[in-house]
């Protein structure tokens, strides 16, 4: 009741504010602000301040207060002429103030004595010190969008040029859509916890969080803003930095312009790894494939001067990738049955003796093919290799298709004043990018030709907003934004109607009424020859995001309030599974119901009326998370003297939890585990939605015996939070009031809107059953009825911690000169409640050695608390336990000298520190998840987004243009322009982890280390961590050999126990990462307005490789105990089998090669890019 209360207060509150017509909370326009003085430094009270914006011309006039002051809020980006009016002195006009998105700037006058005909004229500096906020940002501007290097023309490369901003590995500066990916942590923050805005529209994909919806054309953009630490109230959603973008508006003047950029890999360099093949007659040299067009247009002008304005861009990618594959196939004669030759990988002949003779054309050859399989085996290519051979790999095939991407993308804005006090903006784009078949390999997608997948996924952002200048002092901003996705994967291929004939051919066990997608292939093991034949498709996700966001501006003497409001109303709808996760899995021969098993898995196939042991999972469940946001903010930014200014406010999130409309969710809480029911019981332990009875509707549905389950708590099965206040401060102080030398102080709390890629509780039992081991033909009918078995998967901790951070910094920034400032500081960030998840079925420390030793898998999860636990026994837990810190000294530098040099650098000097993975977007537990969930102090180290030295400069450069001299000097030598990013920095830290696999061992010993060969079994299958020797990780690092194996060793490990002295987490620093990007270009002049521009831009000039992290086991094999003899072929010793009772490693063997990286990061090798731009 005392909650609905509160919700029922904060509804009320949304309304008022609402009615007040406030704004967005996530700020695209800036503010400019000043002082106005006289000769003696006395105020200037009462001056009429005029600020006029150049593009559209539009006019607002305030006057100053009795201390001088006067600010004038929610400006558009552009330029502005500032003119101020006092009766008795001269007029003072300043030009060329520049308004970025989310910043102040200061155009201060000091008035001179004069009547008013006379004027001073000034121009207003580019570059000017923060003076009104404690926050860390950066603006990126519309030269560095539009003159810096881009691969891809992708301005997320942009994203980098921050101090504290650390790419993951997996981040991509080039590609778009699905084939993108902006996995960069900002100070410290898991990579997942950032926001991207366009115009103030959420541009997240908000189910992992690492990838965006659209991506604005460079031509575009007008600027963005990155937020990096402590900014104000008006901000939420993120508790890690924010990317603004400002997309271009139209103006007074028509501009626009139209380019067209390429790449061939005719020009590009030899990778680090192809470099061996040049020369050896291979196609394209030896190189990848790489054919890359990009063109596109922009336009902007008035529709009607002064008052309507229109901005219209559309661009295009086009880019053809060869991707290499190989494997193993089946040869012709194979797929007709005829094994008389051996093929690739094979050692042995198949079996026939127990098939009856009437089956056989000879020793080794079916008469026939079952048809079912006949039909499924359409999939496989031939083999490439001639008579047999086999290529380097020791495959029969490979290929070198080409793989599409396509992008394309429309956007138009348009602008409307509909009087001096009311602006209204309304902006629409969308993307459309695809990756038809043969794709390009995503999320385990089949590498076969015939039947593949076509991967698409059109995105939209849409916009309107309307400013209304109440009074001088009261400014408001509403806004109502829309934005989506739409992830789209169809058959295609050589043949695309083979999923159909294949789905007909291989009936489901499950009636199809079950099924949520209509086709699919089965799940087959081809034995020998690898590849796997799954398919993705049909498959499609749906993401819509709808958002209210309103602020309000009230300047009232030397405070400058701002109130807002965010409404979010947001849906996601996403299959859980591929397609190939609802149809047959094929598994071994049924020899106990008439199978025959001939010890080839092809062979067994092609048995006509061969029976097979059989499962399958009742249906693919879709999950359909719907989520509401409700959050309130207040601040000031209070002036209290010339010298010192306070920021202050507060922001309120209530970030409900999302839920399924059809309540179709359960979660295990290891609390309601009742261990006197039976194993077969799934819903033992489970929460269910109040007022639902799922396990009773599976009972009536299949014929299962399960429990009811319990009521949750509500929903969503997690508690919601409803105390998030989020406190910001920050302290600004110009010791010497001339806005020259600053010294800030900031901190603040930020709270994070989770990514909702957990839906996967949504396929937790009882929803979907499974059939194992049903033995039926490959072609035999849909039984007519059919139960199965179910057990829960995972649950959710259901406290109401939301995650989030803790920022803090102290900075110090000094004007050196009128257009350069440098900033010194320190930066400290807090991570608290952080997203992890661990396998809660884990075996309790006491078991452990029992279950290194353990026979089998079955005895290994009878060791678990909770037996009933699936996915092998694991059971996924998600928690808010993650905690991270982070502590830096950053610097910056920014600099414009004339017209000729605009240039900036960063440089961090940092040390990450967290107890979970803050790169990993996907969520689920896997090879780095907790050692041992009790104990978070097992995995605290330096993260994996650790890089303790980052250094990164840019520069744009324009030669003379050579006006005085002849037209051929000038349009030869004048004109030129060059630009470039410099990236220095360490790799990210990383993880070695070992598996335990023994060898060398006295005859008729056999190895006891169970199935998972792990060095102590506490349940979960990851190999755990090696011991430390003394040695540094990077010792001998050379080339692409980047972790030292005499670092590790495995001689004294205690098998089935945790040492104290095994490698910590991030124990090696990756190998450094080391690129330039430069750019020439020549500009020509046709007339005034009118020019032309050729570039050409060279990525990684230098062909420098930058090796990824090394992740092999650096050690292959193990032993135990004391010699037990000794081999006389070889001379190795040998050794007694380790077991419980000998379980002290004693000798091992070095896995050859260790540390060798395979692949790089970044543009692999120098890549050319030319283009032409003609502008107006």
């Amino acid at each position: 009741m005392r909650r609905s209360r509160v919700f029922l207060v904060l509804i009320a509150l949304a309304a008022a504010l609402l009615s007040w017509h406030p704004a967005h909370a996530q700020k695209i326009t800036g503010t400019i602000t000043g002082t106005v003085t006289d000769s003696s430094g006395a105020a200037v009270s009462g001056a009429t301040v005029t600020i006029t914006n150049t593009a559209t011309n539009k006019v607002q006039a305030v006057t100053t207060d009795p201390q001088g002051g006067y600010t004038v809020a929610e400006l558009p980006e552009s330029t502005y002429t500032v003119e101020i009016k006092a009766t008795g002195f001269q007029d003072y006009i300043t030009k060329g103030a520049v308004v970025h998105v989310a910043t102040t700037t200061n155009v201060n006058a000091q008035m001179q004595l004069g009547s008013v005909s006379q004027s001073v004229t000034v121009q207003a500096n580019a570059i000017q010190v923060q003076t009104d906020s404690a926050a860390l940002g950066a603006v990126v501007d519309s030269t560095q969008v539009k003159e810096l290097p881009l691969n891809g023309r992708n301005f997320v490369e942009l994203t980098q040029l921050q101090p504290g901003v650390s790419a993951a590995n997996n981040f991509v500066n080039t590609g778009k859509g699905l084939n993108g990916g902006v996995d960069m942590s900002i100070n410290g923050n898991p990579t997942t916890n950032n926001l991207f805005l366009v115009d103030g529209v959420n541009n997240n994909d908000v189910g992992s969080n690492r990838t965006i919806l659209i991506y604005p054309s460079n031509e575009a953009i007008a600027e963005f803003k990155m937020l990096l630490n402590s900014y104000g109230p008006e901000y939420g959603q993120a508790s890690g930095g924010i990317i603004s973008i400002v997309t271009r508006s139209g103006s007074n003047q028509f501009h626009g312009s139209a380019f067209y950029n390429g790449r061939n890999d005719a020009l590009d360099s030899y990778t680090f790894f192809s470099a061996p093949n040049a020369g050896k007659g291979l196609p394209l040299n030896g190189k990848d494939k790489e054919r890359r067009n990009d063109w596109g247009y922009s336009i902007g002008g008035p529709i009607k001067r002064d008052k309507l304005f229109g901005f219209f861009s559309e661009e295009w990618n086009h880019e053809i990738k060869g991707r290499q594959v190989s494997q193993c196939v089946p040869t012709s004669a194979e797929l007709a049955g005829d094994f008389s030759t051996l093929g690739c990988n094979q050692a042995n002949f198949p079996d026939f003796s127990k098939v009856p003779a009437n089956m056989l054309a000879g020793p080794h050859t079916l008469t026939a093919v079952d048809p079912s399989t006949a039909t499924m085996l359409k999939m496989l290519p031939l083999p490439t290799t001639q008579n047999g051979a086999l290529n380097s790999n020791g495959q029969n095939w490979s290929s070198s298709l080409p793989t599409g991407l396509f992008w394309r993308e429309e956007n138009a804005r348009g602008d409307y004043d509909l009087n001096a006090k009311n602006h209204i903006m309304g902006r629409y784009t969308q993307d459309t990018w695809s990756n038809p078949a043969f794709n390009a390999g995503y999320w385990g997608d089949t590498v076969y030709p015939a039947l593949n997948s076509n991967w698409a996924q059109p995105s939209k952002s849409i916009t309107a907003h309307w400013t209304s200048t109440i009074t001088n002092s009261l400014v408001n901003d509403a806004a109502f934004n829309y934005s989506n996705n739409r992830i789209q994967i169809t058959a295609g291929g050589t043949n695309p109607g083979l999923l159909a004939q294949v789905s007909s051919a291989i009936p489901t066990l499950y009636p199809e009424s079950l099924k949520h997608s209509a086709e699919g292939v089965p799940s087959v093991n081809f034995g020998s020859y690898g590849g796997t034949t799954s398919l993705q498709a049909p498959w499609q996700n749906q993401l819509d995001i709808y958002t209210f966001r309103d602020d309000l501006s009230w300047i009232k003497g030397q405070h400058s309030y701002k109130f807002g409001a965010f409404l979010g109303f947001n849906g996601k709808n996403e299959d859980v599974n591929s397609s190939t996760g609802e149809r047959p899995t094929i598994g071994a021969v049924a020899t106990g119901a008439g199978g025959t098993e001939t010890n080839d898995a092809l062979a067994n196939l092609e048995l006509t009326g061969n029976t097979f042991n059989i499962s399958e999972t009742s249906t693919n469940i879709r999950a359909q998370l719907r989520w509401r946001d409700y959050e309130f903010y207040a601040g000031d930014t209070w002036k209290m003297s010339q010298h010192l200014t306070l920021s202050y406010g507060a922001r309120y999130s209530l970030l409900l939890q999302p839920y399924q409309p059809n309540d179709q969710i359960t979660s295990f809480q290891p609390s309601l585990y009742d261990p006197t029911k039976p194993a077969s019981d799934a819903c033992n332990g489970l929460w269910v939605a109040p007022g639902t009875d799922p396990c009773g509707a599976a009972n009536k549905q299949f014929g299962t015996n399960f429990s009811s389950g319990t009521p949750g708590p509500n929903r969503s099965l997690i508690k919601n939070g409803y105390h998030n206040i989020a406190p910001r401060v920050g302290v600004i102080w110009d010791p010497f009031g001339t806005s020259k030398t600053v010294i800030r102080a900031g901190g603040g709390q930020f709270y994070q809107r989770e990514r909702v890629s957990r839906y996967t509780l949504v396929a937790n039992a009882p929803f979907a059953l499974t059939t194992n081991n049903y033995a039926r033909t490959l072609g035999g009918a849909t039984p007519s009825s059919l139960s199965g078995t179910a057990s829960p998967s995972g649950g959710e901790d259901p406290n109401s911690n939301l995650p989030n951070s803790w920022q803090w910094n102290f900075t110090i920034e000094q004007a050196i000169g009128p257009n350069t400032t440098f900033q010194a500081g320190y930066v400290g960030n807090r991570g608290l409640h952080l997203t992890d998840s661990y396998d809660v079925n884990s075996i309790a420390p006491q078991n452990w050695l029992t279950a290194t030793f353990a026979n089998s898998g079955a005895d290994t999860n009878n060791l678990r608390p909770y037996p009933a636990g699936g996915n092998n026994g694991t059971l996924t837990y998600w928690t808010h336990n993650g905690g991270s810190n982070y502590n830096a000294f950053q610097a910056v530098v920014k600099s414009r000298i004339g017209n000729s040099l605009t240039w900036g650098a960063a440089y961090t000097w940092s040390h990450t520190l967290a107890d979970v993975i803050v790169d990993d977007s996907g969520g689920g537990i896997g090879q780095q998840s907790r050692t041992y969930y009790t104990n978070s102090r097992l995995d605290y180290g330096s993260s994996d987004v650790n890089r303790p030295n980052m250094f990164v400069a840019n520069a744009t450069y324009y030669l003379p243009k050579l006006q005085g001299a002849n037209l051929l000097e000038r349009s030869t030598l004048g004109g030129w322009e060059t630009t470039g990013i410099i990236t220095a920095q360490n790799g990210n830290n990383f993880t070695i982890y070992q598996g335990a696999h023994e060898a060398n061992l006295v005859a008729g010993a056999s190895s006891q280390l169970n199935q998972n060969g792990a060095l102590v079994e506490t349940g979960f299958t990851s190999p755990l961590r090696p011991l430390q020797t003394g040695q540094s990780c990077v010792t001998g690092r050379n080339s692409n050999q980047v972790a030292n194996a005499g670092a590790f060793t495995l001689v004294g490990y205690a098998l089935g126990t945790l040492p104290t002295n095994m490698e910590p987490r991030g124990f090696c620093g990756g190998p450094n990462f080391n690129n330039t990007d430069f750019s020439v270009r020549k500009n020509w002049t046709v007339k005034e307005k009118v020019n032309i521009q050729f570039n050409f831009d060279f990525f990684n000039l230098f062909n420098h490789p930058n090796f990824s992290p090394a992740t092999q086991n650096p050690i292959q094999a193990i032993n135990c105990g004391a010699v037990a003899g000794t081999d006389p072929s070889t001379g190795h010793s040998l050794y007694n089998a380790c077991s419980p009772t000998n379980n002290i490693v004693s000798a091992q063997d070095l896995t050859p090669g260790f540390g060798t990286s395979t692949s790089l990061l970044g543009t692999p090798a120098r890549q050319i890019q030319y283009g032409l731009h003609f502008n107006f």
